[in-house]
């Protein structure tokens, strides 16, 4: 009697297929199996769907073109309108040194809104006031022209005050309106408020106060820096007006005085000195004598 012969190996049992009947991997083969492993790897499909894309022309995705297509149109755009607006500016600004009167400022300031420019343009209006318009007429003895003064002088300070709210983010513009304001106001000390006779009687009767003065330029150095040179600047001259209040309120008002009542204040002439008699009894001419010419001798 033979020996029994081992049973046939089936391909698909659990020794070689571990996938049970149904199972959509039963019946593989251990090299179907590893292919199917194969294609199961994230790196395996990565590289393949990268090969699809390749072939059709398509290596970056639809949306993602679209995304990258916006923001470079985006970009494009935000360049063109920066340039346009640069241009812009620098037309306002060689537009501004044209305007030179007063009604010229106040109309490019209005033609041009929301913007520096405009802003600076009211800055010229106010140093008019200020100054050509303002002090420099306080001397003269013209009632009417005076008060007129008097009234830009005041005009010019509100402004600047108003000014430097507007200049929050140049601190230089916003020091440089303050310390005008603070020139406006120290202008004012001494002279009387409508229906005052004098004003260094009563501080509160005068049109401008030390105090305020003072508080102007304590508010220009912090806007520019206190350690900076123009902030020590300012702060020693808020020191100086506060510790010498009386007395400028005091020689400002006498001046002011002065001139209201008619009296020009003209700067002082030294008088021509009269010639004194000679030893001899001549008065000396006061005429250059004449010079004697020279002979050239041979």
């Amino acid at each position: 009697m033979s020996a029994a012969s081992p049973p046939p190996t089936n391909p698909a049992t659990p020794a070689t297929n571990p996938h049970p009947p149904g199972h959509p991997h039963h019946g593989k083969t251990p090299a179907e199996l590893a292919a199917l492993e194969v294609e199961d790897n994230a790196l395996y499909r990565g590289l393949k769907s990268f090969g699809a894309r390749l072939k059709s022309g398509r290596l970056v995705p639809s949306k993602v073109m679209a995304v990258v297509i916006l923001v470079v149109v985006a970009g494009g755009l935000w360049w063109w309108f920066s340039g346009q607006s640069r241009k812009a500016t620098s037309h306002r600004w060689a537009g501004l040194q044209n305007q030179l009167t007063d009604a010229e400022l106040n109309a490019y300031a209005a033609e041009n809104p929301d913007t520096t420019v405009a802003l600076v343009a009211r800055r010229s209006r106010a140093l008019n006031l200020l100054s050509v318009e303002g002090t420099a007429l306080l001397r003269t003895t013209d009632q009417d022209t005076r008060m007129k003064a008097l009234d830009n002088i005041q005009t010019a300070r509100d402004e600047m005050a108003t000014l430097a709210e507007l200049f929050k983010k140049d601190r230089t513009l916003k020091a440089a309106c303050l310390e005008d304001a603070a020139i406006a106001e120290r202008a004012l000390v001494g002279v009387p408020k409508p229906g005052a006779l004098l004003a260094n009687e009563d501080p509160a009767n005068s049109r401008g106060s030390v105090a305020k003065a003072v508080e102007f330029y304590n508010q220009a150095a912090a806007a520019i820096g206190a350690d900076t040179p123009s902030g020590q600047r300012f702060t020693k001259e808020a020191a100086d007006l506060e510790a010498n209040a009386k007395r400028i309120l005091a020689t400002n008002s006498y001046l002011y005085s002065r001139v209201a009542a008619g009296d020009v204040l003209k700067p002082e002439t030294k008088p021509t000195p009269t010639p004194q008699p000679t030893p001899g009894g001549k008065t000396p001419s006061t005429k250059p004598s004449p010079q004697t010419p020279t002979t050239k001798r041979n």
